[in-house]
């Protein structure tokens, strides 16, 4: 792919995550959404759950645990703590830890009312190069699967092209694995002259 077209790519992305951020409307179901962004040198995992009127009340709850109507530190960590609980994320086997949580939410009425979602935000580090990453969450479970999106830095794509991306049919799992390029064929001797003199012929 050129630069242009990842460009473009990167743009149709970026359109795509704007659409998502923009205010919420009522919606038949909870979408739960996991946004995976990997650079060469960190790995953002972005959590989403977006309750439909029918559940708002039930995921309000589990933010707003003593039911007073706000919603504490203790709570929030709680939340993302619970959240995580249930996600894992490897390269080339090896857990990441996710680390430094935040959590943003809608007000509670508007949660309760199906307009408004919770949000968890965490990152890692990633070992240099992983040949496979894999992510896979069981964690609330409010709806049966999750929406798992990758977006991969446009250095990343640059350096180690587009990787083969994986999805479980269980809605739960994601993977990346990047297939290696192959090695530069040296061509310094392909145009250099032979030196050596050919052996004279008898008779001559």
């Amino acid at each position: 792919m050129d630069r242009s077209g990842l460009r473009a790519a990167l743009a149709l992305l970026a359109c795509v995550l704007a659409a998502w951020q923009a205010p919420a409307h009522p919606h038949g179901h909870v979408d739960q959404q996991a946004f995976l962004s990997v650079a060469d040198d960190r790995i953002q995992l972005r959590l989403a759950i977006l309750p439909s009127p029918a559940q708002g009340q039930t995921v309000a709850g589990h933010l707003d645990l003593d039911g007073d109507g706000r919603v504490s530190e203790f709570e929030t960590a709680a939340f993302a703590r619970d959240l995580l609980a249930g996600v894992r994320l490897t390269a080339d086997g090896e857990a990441l830890k996710l680390a430094s949580p935040r959590v943003s939410w809608a007000p509670l009425h508007r949660i309760r009312s199906g307009e408004g979602g919770i949000e968890v935000t965490a990152t890692a580090v990633p070992p240099p190069l992983p040949a496979e990453i894999l992510l896979r969450i069981d964690a609330l479970d409010f709806a049966a699967d999750w929406f798992l999106q990758p977006f991969l830095s446009e250095a990343l794509l640059e350096a180690r092209g587009v990787p083969e991306i994986l999805r479980d049919v269980s809605g739960k799992a994601l993977s990346l694995r990047f297939i290696p390029r192959p090695a530069a064929r040296d061509t310094t001797f392909d145009r250099a002259e032979s030196t050596q003199f050919q052996p004279a012929r008898e008779g001559h």
